[in-house]
C-alpha cells in the first residue's frame, strides 16, 4: 500500500510498505519505513526504523536509530542508537548518541546530550546533558552530567550529579550533588552537597554541606555545615 513512496541507490535490502510520501535516501542500507506517511530516513542512516509514524524524519548517518509512532518526530545528524517513541515535536538533535524520548510534546535532547532520556512532559530540555534525564513535568531544563528531574515545572539545573524532584521554579547552579525536593521558588547557587526539601522560596548560595528542610523565605549565604 502507499503512493509516492521511493528508496534510492545504494540503500540494498531497505524497505517502505503501507506508507505514502515516503523515502529512504542513498546508503540507507537494511532501513525500514512501515506504515509512515510524509516520512524519510535520510542519507548513511543503516539499520534505521520508522514505524506508525507522520510527518517525522531520521537524518544523515544514523545508524540503529529509530521513530515508533507519533507525529513530526526527528532525529538529527549523527545520533546513532538513539530512539524517539510516540509523542509530537519531540527532536533529538546532532551527535546525540544512544539518547531516548518516550512520549511528550515538543521536547529535546539538544547536542550532544549522549545517554540521556526524557520520558513525558512538554517543553522539557537536555543541553550538552549526558547521562540525564527529565521526567514528566512542564518547561524543565537540564545542564550538565548525571542530572535528573521529576515532575514539577519551570525547574532549571546547571550542574552535574544533582536532581529536582516535584518542584516548581526551582533552580541550581554549578552546585553538585544538590538536591531541591517538593519545594517552589528556592535556589541552590554554587558549592557542593546542598540540599532545600519542602520549602518556599528559599536559597542557599555558597555554603557547603548545607540544607533547609520545611518552612518558607530561608536563607544560607557563605557557610559550611
Amino acid at each position: 500500500g502507499g503512493v509516492f513512496s521511493q528508496i534510492n541507490y545504494g540503500s540494498r535490502n531497505s524497505t517502505i510498505l503501507s506508507s505514502s510520501y515516503a523515502y529512504i535516501e542513498k546508503y540507507s542500507c537494511n532501513s525500514t519505513i512501515l506504515a509512515a506517511n510524509y516520512s524519510y530516513i535520510s542519507y548513511g542512516s543503516e539499520y534505521a526504523t520508522l514505524a506508525s509514524a507522520k510527518d517525522s524524519s531520521i537524518c544523515y548517518y544514523n545508524r540503529y536509530s529509530s521513530i515508533i509512532g507519533g507525529v513530526n518526530n526527528k532525529i538529527k545528524n549523527n545520533s546513532c542508537y538513539s530512539s524517539i517513541i510516540g509523542g509530537k515535536d519531540n527532536c533529538i538533535n546532532d551527535s546525540t548518541y544512544k539518547s531516548t524520548i518516550i512520549g511528550g510534546s515538543g521536547n529535546t535532547l539538544n547536542d550532544g546530550s549522549r545517554y540521556s532520556s526524557i520520558i513525558g512532559g512538554i517543553y522539557n530540555y537536555v543541553d550538552d546533558g549526558r547521562y540525564s534525564s527529565i521526567i514528566g513535568g512542564e518547561n524543565q531544563y537540564a545542564h550538565g552530567y548525571y542530572n535528573v528531574i521529576i515532575g514539577g515545572k519551570n525547574n532549571s539545573l546547571i550542574s552535574n550529579c544533582s536532581s529536582i524532584i516535584d518542584s516548581d521554579n526551582g533552580y541550581i547552579f554549578y552546585s553538585s550533588n544538590a538536591t531541591i525536593i517538593s519545594s517552589k521558588n528556592s535556589d541552590v547557587v554554587f558549592d557542593n552537597n546542598q540540599s532545600i526539601i519542602a520549602n518556599n522560596n528559599s536559597i542557599i548560595y555558597s555554603s557547603y554541606n548545607s540544607n533547609i528542610i520545611g518552612g518558607r523565605n530561608n536563607s544560607t549565604y557563605n557557610s559550611e555545615y
